[in-house]
């Protein structure tokens, strides 16, 4: 499932000709539709990364020394080859931090201290 923005999406069906059928019916499904608020982007334990074998997560260093990027998750292959692939669990929590999403700028709750 994605989250949408409900209101873009009702300003462009309200943009549509009357003559659409089910015009209102699509808008008063959207207005009435339950909102989705998206889980807290904390950090992840290392329980919760070592679970995401194959996800993308984003990871940041925590002493800043690299920018923010996305990386995948491999639990089993540590090889130097793959090392820009593959989490490397030792320093996980004092070295670097990965989270389920991008940290946003206006988030900074959820960057590390």
């Amino acid at each position: 499932m994605r989250l949408i923005d409900a209101n873009a999406l009702h300003k462009e069906i309200s943009e549509w000709p009357e003559s659409v059928m089910y015009k209102d019916w699509v808008q008063a499904a959207i207005a009435n539709a339950q909102s989705i608020t998206p889980p807290p982007n904390a950090p992840l334990t290392l329980d919760e990364l070592r679970e995401m074998d194959g996800d993308p997560v984003w990871a940041v260093r925590v002493d800043g020394e690299f920018r923010p990027f996305w990386m995948l998750v491999d639990v089993e292959d540590e090889s130097a080859s793959n090392r820009l692939y593959v989490a490397m669990f030792e320093d996980y929590g004092t070295g670097w931090l990965a989270y389920r999403r991008r940290l946003e700028e206006a988030g900074k709750e959820d960057t590390p201290e």
